[in-house]
C-alpha cells in the first residue's frame, strides 16, 4: 500500500499514545487527517512517552509518542515480541529551567543545574540569589520530560529525594507561586507566569534549538514497529509532511523539521 496519503480502506483505528508535549498538535493533525482520509480513525492520548512506548510493546498502541530516545532495555523487551522499535523524528523541543518571575538569578551553568538536582547545591545564595533553600520541582518518572532531564543534566547523578514530583502545568503554577522554586518545562510550555533561567550562556529559542547550541535540546518523535501497516506509516508520513503534520507541530511552537 502506498504511504503517499493515498486512500485506504482500513476498518480499524490507530492508537497513539506518550508524551502530553506533542498531545495538543498530535489531536489536531489526527482530526485533520481523518477529515483527509474518510472512514480512519486515529485516536490520540497522554500518559507520558515511558508508558506510550509500554503500550506499543505491549500491542495495545501503535504508535507511541516519544521526547526520548528508545532504550537498550526497550528494545530488548521488542525484541522479545519479535519486534525492532523504530523512531521517526518529527522535530525537535528543548528542556528549560524555570524560576519565579521575581528570582534575581536569571543565568546557571549545566554544572549548578546538577547541583540542584542532586541536592548538592541547597541554597539560592550558592547560585548569587538570595539566602533562602531550594524547593526542586521535577516531572513524573515516566514522562519523556523528565527522562530527558535525568539523562542530560544529572547524568550519572541520583536524583536529591526532595525533589518534589507534579504533572507539567502544576510545576509550571507552583513555580510562578514560589520564590523560592525552580522548575523545567517543555519550551512550548514556557508562558509570562515563568522565567527562563539561560543556561551556559545560551537563550532558548527556535533559533538556538534548530542550530543545536541550546544545551538541553531534544528530538520528539512518533515509534513504530518497523515496517508499520500500511495505514500506521500513512499517518507517519501525513506528520512529517511539511505542509500537513509539520504545520500543526510549528503553530504549537514546536521545531519542525526543515
Amino acid at each position: 500500500m502506498s504511504s503517499a496519503f493515498a486512500k485506504f480502506d482500513f476498518r480499524g483505528a490507530i492508537h497513539v499514545a506518550g508524551s502530553t508535549t506533542i498531545r495538543a498538535p498530535m489531536q489536531l493533525a489526527a482530526e485533520a487527517f481523518m477529515t483527509e482520509q474518510p472512514g480512519m480513525i486515529v485516536t490520540i492520548a497522554g500518559g507520558g512517552s515511558g508508558r506510550g512506548l509500554r503500550g506499543l510493546i505491549g500491542g495495545t498502541i501503535e504508535l507511541a509518542m516519544a521526547t526520548t530516545e528508545v532504550s537498550k532495555e526497550e528494545q530488548k523487551d521488542a525484541a522479545k515480541q519479535g519486534q525492532k522499535l523504530v523512531s521517526h523524528v518529527l522535530g525537535h523541543d528543548a528542556i528549560v529551567p524555570v524560576v519565579h518571575p521575581g528570582n534575581p538569578v536569571q543565568r546557571i551553568a549545566l554544572d549548578d543545574l546538577r547541583g540542584i538536582y542532586s541536592g548538592e547545591i541547597r541554597n539560592w545564595k550558592d547560585l548569587g540569589g538570595p539566602d533562602a533553600a531550594i524547593t526542586v520541582l521535577a516531572h513524573d518518572p515516566q514522562s519523556g520530560t523528565a527522562e530527558s532531564w535525568h539523562h542530560m543534566v544529572l547524568k550519572d547523578h541520583a536524583m536529591t529525594p526532595k525533589a518534589i514530583i507534579l504533572e507539567a502545568k502544576e510545576l509550571r503554577a507552583r513555580v510562578a507561586q514560589a520564590q523560592d522554586a525552580i522548575g523545567y518545562v517543555a519550551h512550548t510550555f514556557l508562558d509570562k507566569s515563568v522565567r527562563e533561567v539561560v543556561v551556559d550562556g545560551v537563550t532558548v529559542s527556535v533559533e538556538t534549538i534548530r542550530n543545536g547550541r541550546y544545551p538541553l535540546r531534544r528530538a520528539f518523535s512518533l515509534v513504530s514497529f518497523a515496517n508499520p501497516p500500511g495505514p500506521v506509516q500513512d499517518f507517519i508520513d501525513y506528520m512529517r509532511a511539511a505542509t500537513k503534520g509539520q504545520v500543526m507541530l510549528a503553530a504549537a511552537g514546536n521545531v519542525t523539521l526543515k
